[in-house]
């Protein structure tokens, strides 16, 4: 694992949002303040600048009814983030400025869920070649195995994580899943340094199969309480991503 995760347990889900846009420089330097890596997501633009935002529709985190796909980064670097409905200052920043603006762990998930080769991941692997840390600091993450296939493929030396997941209607059978989720992840496509899956879906002896087995790093995701982070601590996974930190994170981010 790159060595700035070394150490640290909590990761900041899009930064800490409480007093900030998710996905925002404030909210990745507030997490960094407390101790903490960050995970954040990146999309391209028109012209194939690497942005970092969540989602590929524009109006749920800034108002405007457009794709980010659809424009450039000259007319996207002007719209301004929302916080719970409202204006902020904060705009949508370009993965170079996050990565420049902070100096802890980032996990940079690839939104990309395509089967051919749009040319994101190669856009992101560009702007990590610019950088002397990158191996230092930065896992790519990402639903899609053969995005991830595509990286190792492209820069076999970077760390990657295979994230997977269920749809929220499904969660209740979660407990029927728990015990073929190593049979039904896509790592033999992507062959991840670690996989990254819902907390729901981990037991103690999947996560010990998954390190002892087959030699990979566990992340569990989305911790939301003190309850969630225990309870993650027990499972034994190497990293949670979290949207809750507590007060006392700079302590409780260290193991």
């Amino acid at each position: 694992m790159p060595p700035a995760f070394t150490g640290t347990f909590l990761c900041a889900h899009r930064g800490y949002c409480e007093e900030h846009p998710e996905n925002s420089l404030g909210a990745f330097k507030a997490a960094e303040a407390r101790g903490c890596t960050i995970e954040l997501d990146v999309r391209f633009t028109r012209d194939v600048y690497p942005v970092v935002i969540h989602d590929q529709d524009l109006r749920r985190l800034t108002g405007v009814a457009a794709r980010v796909e659809e424009l450039r980064w000259d007319e996207l670097e002007h719209l301004r983030l929302l916080q719970d409905d409202k204006g902020s200052d904060e705009g949508i920043p370009l993965l170079a400025d996050v990565l420049d603006a902070t100096s802890c762990g980032v996990i940079i998930e690839i939104k990309e869920f395509g089967l051919t080769d749009r040319g994101l991941e190669d856009a992101v692997i560009d702007v990590l070649h610019k950088r002397r840390d990158t191996y230092d600091r930065v896992i790519a993450h990402s639903f899609n195995p053969f995005a991830l296939a595509r990286v190792a493929k492209r820069d076999p030396r970077l760390y990657r994580s295979q994230v997977f997941g269920f749809p929220q209607r499904f969660k209740r059978y979660a407990r029927y899943v728990r015990p073929i989720v190593r049979g039904i992840i896509p790592t033999s496509i992507s062959k991840p340094d670690a996989v990254a899956g819902e907390i729901c879906l981990f037991t103690k002896s999947v996560v010990r199969r998954y390190k002892e087995t087959d030699g990979i790093a566990v992340f569990g995701w989305t911790a939301g309480s003190d309850a969630d982070l225990a309870h993650a601590r027990s499972l034994g996974l190497d990293i949670i991503i979290t949207d809750y930190l507590p007060p006392e994170t700079v302590d409780s981010s260290r193991r």
